[in-house]
């Protein structure tokens, strides 16, 4: 299989089976990093096809009448509509993958982490944490307000509101008391 079949293939793949309708409309190079070279079987540079560049490409998916290609601004295009139907893209399966690659993608999480940093290890010390620590959001937050209760910091009148005291104030880089 030549490298320009390659790719077309990875692009009909990608279309059929991981761009959503959601996604348009999607730059061209958005799409080619995000859903055509993840589905490729072998990894081939756009470069070394006869396409040579990933707006040549699209506009050969545009005369096969696969995709709509929109110019946002010069030089920049988009793919606003995907032809789901055309017989190119029937009979399209994914691209079998190694089952310890499906349940390593499966266990990856994302979350916001912050790194407790020599301003705020003074308030974090008091519970076991240094400088160069990772900690969650919900610890922080957990932390904050048991230091709140336990220096009884929360306003008496709106117990929205805090009264700072020298190592909050250090904390929250204010001199406001």
């Amino acid at each position: 299989m030549s490298k320009d079949d390659m790719v077309l293939e990875a692009c009909y793949r990608a279309l059929k089976t991981s761009l959503k309708k959601a996604d348009l409309p999607i730059l061209i190079s958005n799409f080619y990093s995000q859903h055509v070279k993840p589905c490729c079987a072998e990894p081939v540079e756009i470069k070394q096809t006869t396409f040579k560049k990933v707006g040549v490409l699209m506009k050969e998916l545009e005369k096969q009448g696969i995709i709509v290609l929109k110019e946002h601004k010069k030089g920049v295009q988009n793919i606003t509509e995907v032809n789901f139907a055309h017989v190119n893209l029937r009979g399209v399966k994914k691209l079998e993958k190694d089952e310890e690659e499906e349940e390593e993608e499966e266990n990856i999480a994302v979350v916001q982490a912050f790194s407790c940093n020599a301003l705020v290890t003074q308030l974090f010390s008091q519970y076991g944490h240094k400088k160069g620590d990772i900690l969650l959001r919900k610890t922080l937050r957990d932390h904050v307000i048991s230091y709140i209760k336990s220096h009884d910091l929360a306003d008496p009148e709106d117990k929205r509101k805090v009264r700072l005291d020298p190592i909050l104030s250090t904390v929250m880089r204010t001199r406001d008391l």
